[in-house]
């Protein structure tokens, strides 16, 4: 989750999670503060916090992934037949 701490934000992310999903909980939080999305209402469930405005959340999405493995490199291993663990390894 993102909250807003002072002028900047503080990324709260699970440590008890796999260190890939991690991973991709911390791009995308740092992609709404990129996108310089504004906070909005969350809806919490037991497993989760998630924003009522879902096109914010496919921004993000979007960008975390790029933020992770860019299109262009993503591409390129493509055409060289990369497996999905050799992207994920290199």
């Amino acid at each position: 989750m993102l909250l807003p701490y002072g002028t900047g934000h503080v990324i709260v992310e699970n440590n008890n999670h796999d260190p890939l999903r991690r991973r991709s909980t911390i791009a995308h939080e740092m992609s709404h503060v990129i996108l310089e999305h504004p906070f909005e209402i969350l809806l919490g469930t037991d497993n989760a916090c998630r924003s009522s405005a879902s096109e914010v959340e496919v921004e993000a999405a979007e960008l975390s992934g790029e933020l992770l493995i860019p299109s262009d490199g993503a591409l390129a291993m493509a055409k060289r037949g990369w497996t999905d663990q050799q992207v994920a390894d290199h």
